[in-house]
C-alpha cells in the first residue's frame, strides 16, 4: 500500500496518512486543523472551487445570527463579548472565536481587508466550529509538491507516505544512512539524503560531480532548503548507500 504514488491527495487523506508517522504523534483531526490553518492563511491552496475570500463571503451569508454555529461575526474591531443578563439572575457570555469583518456587506470586502478575518479562522476547526464546511475542506487537494513546499517552510521532515511516479516495485531500495555511529547525518546531510532519493531513484548517481552538486541544490532550491556546500555533499555521500 505504501508508498502512495498519487498525484495529489485530498486533506482528509494526507491528514489521516500524516498521522501514522508524525512525531510526536497527531491525531488526523489535528493535522487536518493544521492544513485549514494554511489554507486559511494563504500558505497552501490546493483544488479548493472557492477562494478563501469566497468561502468567507459564503459562511458570512449562512451562518452570522445562528446561535447554533461555533463562531460569531462581529464588525470592525468590535470584538468583546459582553454578558448577557438572564431573567433568573444568571448570566450568558458568549466565548465563541470572534471574526472581524471590516462591514456587514460583504460586496465591499476584499483580501486586504479580511486579513484579520483570516487570521481568525486560522485559528479554529471546521469540526468543531462550523462542521457543516469539514467536508469542503476535507476533500481540497494538494499536489505533493505543493504540500512538501509547505512542510520545508514549517520545518517538517518530508513524508515517508507519498512518493508520487514511484513505482511500488522500484521503491523496495532507498538512499540510507550506513550502519554505525560515525555515519549519522546532520540536517543539511539529511537534505542531502533527501535530494537523493528523489533524483537518483534506481541507485545510479550522476557520475559528473559538478552536475550531481548543481542539480542536488537545485532540488533543494525547488523546496524551499537552504543550498549546501559540494563538501558536505561529498561527507553525506560516504555515509549513506543504496539498499
Amino acid at each position: 500500500m505504501f508508498p502512495i504514488t498519487k498525484a495529489t491527495l485530498s486533506f482528509r487523506e494526507i491528514s489521516d496518512y500524516w498521522s501514522r508517522e508524525m512525531r510526536p504523534s497527531a491525531s488526523p483531526k489535528e493535522l487536518l486543523g493544521l492544513l485549514e490553518s494554511a489554507w486559511w492563511l494563504d500558505e497552501i491552496r490546493g483544488s479548493s472551487v472557492l477562494s478563501r475570500l469566497q468561502l468567507l463571503k459564503k459562511m458570512f451569508a449562512s451562518m452570522r445570527d445562528q446561535d447554533h454555529v461555533g463562531i460569531v461575526f462581529v464588525v470592525g474591531n468590535d470584538e468583546d463579548s459582553l454578558p448577557v443578563q438572564l431573567e433568573d439572575g444568571s448570566v450568558k457570555v458568549d466565548v465563541r472565536p470572534r471574526i472581524p469583518i471590516p462591514s456587514g456587506n460583504p460586496e465591499s470586502w476584499d483580501e486586504v481587508a479580511c486579513i484579520n478575518a483570516f487570521q481568525a479562522l486560522a485559528e479554529t476547526c471546521s469540526i468543531d466550529q462550523y462542521p457543516i464546511l469539514a467536508t469542503h475542506f476535507g476533500w481540497i487537494e494538494l499536489t505533493y509538491d505543493e504540500f512538501i513546499a509547505w512542510l520545508a517552510k514549517r520545518g517538517y521532515p518530508e513524508p515517508q507516505f507519498w512518493r508520487p511516479g514511484l513505482k511500488k516495485h522500484t521503491y523496495q531500495k532507498r538512499w540510507k544512512p550506513k550502519a554505525g555511529d560515525k555515519n549519522k547525518l546532520t540536517d543539511h546531510e539529511k537534505s542531502v539524503m533527501s535530494a537523493v532519493n528523489e533524483l537518483f531513484r534506481d541507485g545510479n548517481l550522476e557520475h559528473k560531480a559538478k552536475r550531481r552538486d548543481t542539480l542536488i541544490n537545485e532540488h533543494l532550491t525547488k523546496l524551499n532548503r537552504s543550498k549546501v556546500s559540494p563538501r558536505v555533499i561529498q561527507r553525506a555521500l560516504r555515509k549513506i548507500e543504496f539498499v
